[in-house]
Formats: structure tokens, sequence, C-alpha cells
């Protein structure tokens, strides 16, 4: 069985993992869904074919795709190395620096972030959030959406509370 474990001393989490991290990785040990065999497609049709055959009819249309022709978009499911090795390979053999992660759903926030900070999140550690004596969270359920950045939000709120502050809306 694969799981995740993380460093309690880590400065970016503090030891807490994202939902898709610590419960989302049942795709790696579902061995009864995973493909068996390579499969290609020829005439609009998969087909189950041989590794060798299916990395050679890889190779043959990645050979039209270098440089800005090609990028490359991970998985939020993959580990830190395979994103590593996915943007080593865009870079390094494709000649591309399009890569991309899918986790954001809704990437239409992020670039008001890189116009104005020159970056597309935030310039903060998520931990300072714990001394905000305000928080607005907009269309989003923290627990649930972004649990790692919930905590830090949830113990403002608490301590908030314990100082006599105002109970925020929708809490």
């Amino acid at each position: 069985m694969i799981r995740p474990t993380t460093d309690i001393h880590a400065p970016a989490n503090q030891g807490q993992v994202c939902f898709k991290g610590k419960f989302g990785l049942d795709f790696v040990n579902n061995t009864r869904r995973r493909l068996k065999k390579p499969l290609v497609r020829h005439r609009g049709e998969l087909e189950e074919v041989s590794w060798p055959d299916a990395l050679d009819a890889a190779a043959e249309r990645l050979v039209r795709l270098r440089g800005d022709q090609y990028a490359i978009v991970v998985s939020p499911r993959g580990t830190n190395e395979d994103n590593y090795v996915a943007q080593k390979f865009a870079r390094a053999v494709m000649g591309s620096n399009n890569v991309d992660i899918s986790s954001n759903l809704r990437p239409e926030l992020t670039a008001p972030l890189r116009e104005m900070l020159g970056q597309a999140a935030a310039t903060n550690p998520i931990w300072d959030l714990e001394q905000a004596s305000s928080i607005l969270v907009v269309g989003s359920n923290m627990t649930e959406e972004q649990n790692v950045i919930g905590v830090p939000i949830k113990k403002a709120v608490k301590a908030g509370r314990e100082s006599g502050g105002h109970r925020p809306a929708g809490d």
C-alpha cells in the first residue's frame, strides 16, 4: 500500500497534507482498474500494443512537437518527483518551457495575482494567516478545497473568538 508522509517541521505545510495527498491516492493502489497493457489509437479506436510499439508511436508524434509547439500539463496526482521529471523532459528534451500542473481549477483567478505581484500565488507563508485579524474567503469551502490553508485560518478564527473578536459570517 502506497501512502504519503510529510515532515511535521516543514515550513510550508507544518506536517499538513491536502486531502488529495492524504486520501486521494486510491488510484495508485487500485490494481483492478489500472491499465495492464499500453494502448495506441489506430483509426479512432484504442488497440492493445506491445511496449516497444507504444513507445515508438509516442516518439514518432513527439518528434514533431519541439520548442513552443510542445507543452506538458502534469497531473496534480503526481508526486513532486514525477512533476520534476516531467518539467525536466519538457525543458531539456523538448526544448519547451510550456509546463503546467492542472491543479488550479480556476486559472482566471491567478492572472490578477501575476499582474499585480509578479507571480500567480501569494507572497507570504500560509502560516502568517494565524495572526490575521481579518480574512475574506470568497466562493470556497476551505476545509474541503484548501484544507492545508484552512488550518491557519481556523486557528485565527479560534484565536479571535477566544480574545472576544467577532465571529466571521458563514462560519
